[in-house]
C-alpha cells in the first residue's frame, strides 16, 4: 500500500464512519516513510573533538616531515667532551670521548645548564687543571640533522665566544657535497676527517652512522678504558671519604679530651690549688708547649675559662680544615691524572697522604687567632697538603695548583692584617722552607 492509497482510504473511512482509526492506519506506513532520514546531524561538541583530532594528525604528519631533534656539540681541547642539547639550548646529556675528558668532567655538573654556560664551565675546568692556556685552541662544533638548526646553533656559539674558540668553516664545495649525500656540512666534514686517517671505513658505512658513533671513531673511544678510569677514580675518592670520616672522629675525640681536661682543672682550682698547679703545667705542656705558664693560679684559671669559651669555635675550625684537606686531595688526584694523561698504570703511584690529628694546625695557634689569622691558617694547610704529596706528577697541572696556592699564601703572609706571631711560628716557617722556589 502506497502513501497515496492510504490517503484515499482515510478520506473514504472518514466519510463512512465518522471516526478514523489513525493509529491503525499509521501503523501500516513503512518505517522508512515515517520520517525523512538525515545523513548528517550537527553536534557542536562532536565537531570540536573532530577538529582537535584533525589538528593532531596534521601536526604529527608535519613533525615527521621536519622533526626538531637534539643537537650534538663537541668540545675539543685535548680532553674531548660531547654535549647533547635540546632545542632550547639546554644540556640534556654529556659524556667524555677520551680519558682526559673523563677526568675533566668528573667534578663538573652541567646538566640542564645552557650550552653557553656548559662550554664556559668546561673551559674554566680545563684551564684550572692545566689542560689549556690562553694560547690553547678550543674547537667547538655543533651538529644537527636539520641544516638550519645546525647553522643557527653554530652561529650563536661563535658570536658569544668570538675569538676564544674555533668553529667549522663551510665552503660552497663542502655545502654542495653534503647536499648531494643528504647530510649537513658538519657531518660531511666529520666523515672526511675520519676517512683521511682511517682507510678501513668506507663512505657508505660512515654515512649510515650517527654523530655520537662518528665522534667515537674519530677519537678512538674505548668504552672499557673510560669505565675503568671512572671506577679507579671512585675507588680513590672512597678512600678519601674513609680518611675524612676517620679524621673527623679523631677531632671529636680530641676535643672531648680537651673539654674533659678543662673541666677537671677548673674543679681542682676550687678543691686543691697544689694539684691544680701541677695538673695545669702538664696540660699546658701537652697543648701549649710554647706558651709561658702564668705564676698566679687565678691567671691560669682565667686562661682556662677563655679557652673553654673558644673550644666550640676551634672544633668547627678543625672540621673546616678537614674539608679543606679533602678538597685539596681531590684536586690533587685530578691534577695528577692530568699530568700522567690519565694513564691508569701510572695512576697507581699517586698516594693519599696519611692524615692524623698532628697534621692539623695547633690549637695554640688558633686560640688567639683573628679572622685573618684563621684564613691564613686555612691557606697554609692547603699548601702544606700539596707539599706533602709524595708523587705529585711532573706536569703543568700540579705546578699550576701549587703556584696558585702559594701566591694566595703569600698574599696573607705579606698582609699587615695577619699577626706577626703567626707569621713567625714554626708551622708557617716550615712551610716557607719546604716550598721549592
Amino acid at each position: 500500500m502506497t502513501k497515496k492509497d492510504l490517503i484515499k482510504q482515510l478520506k473514504s473511512e472518514g466519510k463512512s464512519f465518522g471516526h478514523v482509526n489513525k493509529e491503525r492506519i499509521l501503523s501500516q506506513i513503512p518505517r522508512q516513510e515515517q520520517t525523512k532520514s538525515r545523513l548528517f546531524h550537527w553536534h557542536p561538541k562532536l565537531a570540536m573533538t573532530f577538529s582537535i583530532i584533525l589538528l593532531v594528525v596534521v601536526g604529527i604528519a608535519l613533525f615527521r616531515q621536519n622533526p626538531v631533534t637534539p643537537s650534538i656539540i663537541t668540545v675539543d681541547i685535548n680532553p674531548s667532551i660531547e654535549l647533547t642539547v635540546n632545542n632550547q639550548d639546554e644540556v640534556i646529556g654529556y659524556r667524555a670521548l677520551n680519558l682526559d675528558g673523563e677526568v675533566l668532567i668528573e667534578s663538573l655538573s652541567i646538566q640542564n645548564t645552557t650550552v653557553i654556560d656548559a662550554i664556559e664551565e668546561i673551559m674554566n675546568q680545563a684551564r684550572e687543571l692545566g689542560y689549556m692556556t690562553d694560547a690553547s685552541i678550543v674547537r667547538v662544533w655543533a651538529y644537527n640533522n636539520q641544516i638550519k638548526q645546525e647553522n643557527a646553533l653554530n652561529e650563536r656559539i661563535k658570536s658569544y665566544f668570538a675569538q676564544r674558540i674555533e668553529t667549522i668553516e663551510i665552503s660552497d664545495d663542502i655545502l654542495n657535497q653534503a647536499k648531494s649525500h643528504g647530510i649537513t656540512p658538519s657531518k660531511w666534514i666529520l666523515i672526511q676527517s675520519i676517512l683521511s686517517v682511517d682507510s678501513s671505513y668506507t663512505l657508505e658505512t660512515l654515512l649510515a652512522y650517527d654523530i655520537p658513533k662518528l665522534n667515537e671513531i674519530k677519537r678512538a673511544y674505548i668504552a672499557s678504558e673510560v669505565v675503568e678510569l671512572r671506577e679507579t677514580i671512585e675507588n680513590y675518592k672512597s678512600q678519601l671519604d674513609n680518611k675524612k670520616a676517620e679524621l673527623l672522629d679523631q677531632i671529636h675525640d680530641y676535643m672531648d679530651e680537651i673539654r674533659t681536661e678543662v673541666i677537671s682543672l677548673k674543679s681542682l682550682y676550687i678543691s686543691n690549688l697544689g694539684e691544680f698547679n701541677s695538673a695545669y703545667e702538664i696540660f699546658s705542656a701537652t697543648y701549649f708547649p710554647n706558651a709561658q705558664i702564668p705564676l698566679l693560679p687565678s691567671i691560669k684559671y682565667q686562661r682556662l675559662v677563655a679557652l673553654e669559651s673558644k673550644l666550640d669555635g676551634y672544633e668547627q675550625y678543625l672540621q673546616n680544615q678537614v674539608e679543606v684537606l679533602y678538597q685539596a686531595h681531590i684536586k690533587g688526584l685530578f691534577t695528577y691524572l692530568v699530568d700522567t694523561h690519565a694513564n691508569l698504570n701510572q695512576l697507581g703511584l699517586w698516594q693519599i697522604p696519611n692524615q692524623t690529628i698532628n697534621m692539623l694546625t695547633s690549637i695554640e695557634l688558633y686560640v688567639d687567632a683573628s679572622l685573618y689569622d684563621q684564613l691564613f691558617l686555612g691557606v697554609a694547610k692547603r699548601l702544606d697538603v700539596l707539599l706533602l704529596q709524595t708523587n705529585p706528577g711532573s706536569g703543568i697541572a700540579h705546578q699550576n695548583l701549587l703556584t696558585q696556592t702559594y701566591n694566595e699564601f703569600m698574599f696573607y703572609y705579606e698582609s699587615d692584617l695577619v699577626s706577626s706571631s703567626l707569621k713567625t711560628s714554626d708551622y708557617i716557617q716550615s712551610i716557607i722552607e719546604r716550598y721549592p722556589l
